[in-house]
């Protein structure tokens, strides 16, 4: 094995071994390209030869999208992460990046969506009227 300029390395206890319990073996250079770049040459993103591209799909498309109801619960690394509201009938939790309010009765949810992380802590005033996430 050699490294910069052709410098051999000082030999090591491998290198020096009587018994041969510990030899060294010299496995070359090899084909080492999927060390680095394991997709390159394998992958072809180009566009085929017969491509051509709809002129009604250059527009970006009008629409937004809109949160209706989230199913889950973040529970694996937060404790006492489920809270009642002043009303006794919403429930305040999160999951994700979303602090949610379930009306039990109805079956609705309110959100905050402010975060840009999970929201990993919670919790509400005594007078049950403010949340902090």
């Amino acid at each position: 094995m050699k490294f910069e300029g052709d410098q051999k390395l000082p030999p090591t206890k491998a290198d020096n071994d009587e018994d041969g319990l510990f030899g060294m073996e010299d496995v070359g250079g090899g084909d080492e390209r999927l060390a680095v770049l394991p997709y390159k040459g394998e992958v072809d993103n180009s566009w085929p030869s017969d491509f051509v591209k709809n002129p009604a799909d250059s527009d970006i498309p009008d629409g937004n999208l809109r949160i209706e109801y989230v199913h889950g619960y973040r529970s694996f690394d937060m404790r006492d992460s489920v809270k009642y509201a002043d009303d006794p009938n919403e429930i305040i939790y999160t999951t994700a990046a979303l602090g949610i309010v379930l009306k039990k009765k109805e079956n609705e949810q309110r959100f905050f969506n402010q975060h840009r992380d999970d929201v990993v802590s919670m919790d509400i005033h005594p007078e049950r009227n403010i949340v902090a996430t």
